[in-house]
């Protein structure tokens, strides 16, 4: 039943999406595990076997000294080097892994999520060259449960006029981001518009210059990018490509819009409260009206937000080489910073682990929502996000991960003397089942939702 009712639903867009996802995350596999070849082939360690996957071997073929094969269960994979098994190394072999130094061999081990770190630098940065980037503006996007700025009251779509007396444009994100960190720990005095209204609200950051929100991108443009599925705004007749020529809100005045008046939409509905909305879009040559009342969540107790399904297109400017080097690392760390946060809130509890977890299936799937849901840019944004949570989680001291052989090869060095491979070997084997049931846990939870027709990204 499943499988037939994805058969009758399924898109040629979403075949796309979901065979760009499956390649995007081998290739994040690839990535990581060509990191720790490369490394240990320039450093003179002999690699016996490169695989993507585990289990049984489907196709292999041997170069040189190595085994290049690709296994049946694709969610993973491995690097074999001669010597990791310090019991069984030949103290005279100079190819082997252990007779490295512990410098050369912490590199190694390394390697795997710098390639990902990488891989991600190189996604933003021709995405911005061929692209573009759109400018990180003082709208507010999606608000943290538990973080400074949900505890304040503020929402998305707030958009930043001033931090403490220094007025902010639009397009000055960057900046606004600066003064909160630089005043992290202190009461911030922050004046909001909010859909036309001017509000004062005083925000304390966390100590590490954090409220708590997702920076947005803009301006937008007066087209729809995409409608999400099944949603109100769909129902109503709005489709991908849409040009908004006016808007309003029952009982409001009509709003004449241009090529890049997209945040004057957003705000006017917003500014409706949950009044039917009323809009004039073009649609090839033809002039469509279409109704529709947005749809209202519950936020705290009583307290309703107004959630839109449509996304409308950036306006992009496409970037030289330098300045798009100097983005590309600007975004590598602050989606860093952004992992370490989510990370914080797993940890604590505030999101339940069932929501706040996915494997594989759950991963693509994701993906899949994203181009179909916010279009191509986000998509490719979404793969190089995902590249930095790969390589920031194995680099964690967790067993079987990268982060604690990265360990065990800082104790030996201290030590200078290598940690009792024996004693490790438990430690990583007990760290792998226990990550491997994760995963089937995880994967499992991935399918039960997907079977029940829910998003695996935020609705």
């Amino acid at each position: 039943m499943l499988l037939y009712n994805l058969s009758i639903s399924m898109t040629p867009q979403d075949i796309g999406y979901y065979a760009g996802a499956i390649f995007l995350f081998g290739l994040m596999i690839m990535a990581h595990e060509f990191g720790h070849f490369i490394i240990a082939k320039r450093s003179g360690i002999r690699v016996e076997e490169f695989s993507f996957g585990f289990g049984p071997k489907i196709l292999s073929k041997k170069k040189g000294e190595t085994v290049y094969s690709w296994r049946a269960v694709p969610l993973g994979g491995f690097v074999h080097m001669v010597g990791e098994d310090a019991d069984k190394s030949d103290a005279s072999d100079q190819g082997s892994f252990q007779n490295k130094s512990f410098f050369t061999r912490i590199a190694v081990v390394a390697a795997g999520p710098a390639m990902n770190y990488i891989l991600a630098f190189f996604i933003f940065f021709l995405l911005f060259v061929f692209l573009g980037e759109p400018e990180h503006t003082t709208e507010l996007g999606e608000i943290r449960p538990g973080f400074p700025a949900y505890k304040a009251g503020l929402r998305e779509g707030d958009i930043v006029q001033s931090i403490n007396g220094t007025a902010l444009a639009l397009e000055d994100g960057m900046k606004m981001r600066g003064l909160i960190k630089s005043n992290a720990g202190k009461e911030l005095d922050m004046v909001i518009n909010r859909n036309g209204t001017i509000l004062n609200y005083k925000v304390i950051p966390t100590s590490e210059g954090q409220l708590g929100f997702l920076m947005s991108f803009g301006p937008y443009t007066n087209i729809i990018e995409s409608v999400r599925e099944g949603s109100l705004e769909e129902k109503a007749g709005l489709k991908k490509g849409d040009e908004v020529e006016w808007v309003m809100t029952e009982g409001k005045e009509k709003k004449e819009l241009t090529h890049n008046d997209g945040m004057l939409l957003f705000q006017t509905i917003r500014a409706g409260e949950g009044q039917k909305v009323l809009m004039g879009v073009k649609r090839n040559n033809d002039h469509i009206n279409i109704e529709f009342t947005p749809l209202q969540i519950a936020k705290d107790g009583n307290e309703t937000q107004m959630k839109l399904n449509f996304y409308l297109k950036y306006i992009y400017r496409s970037q030289n080489p330098v300045k798009a080097v100097v983005s590309a690392v600007r975004q590598v760390y602050m989606y860093t910073i952004m992992v370490v946060s989510s990370l914080s809130i797993l940890f604590t509890g505030e999101i339940p682990l069932s929501k706040s977890v996915s494997g594989p299936v759950g991963i693509v799937a994701a993906m899949r929502d994203v181009g179909t849901q916010k279009g191509i840019y986000d998509y490719i944004v979404v793969a190089a996000i995902l590249n930095i949570a790969i390589g920031f989680f194995n680099l964690l001291p967790i067993p079987a991960l990268d982060g604690m052989r990265i360990v065990f090869l800082a104790i030996g060095a201290v030590r200078r003397k290598t940690v009792n491979q024996q004693t490790e070997g438990i430690i990583h084997y007990i760290g792998f089942a226990v990550l491997f049931l994760l995963m089937i846990a995880v994967t499992c939870l991935d399918i039960h939702r997907l079977w029940s027709g829910e998003s695996i990204i935020p609705k």
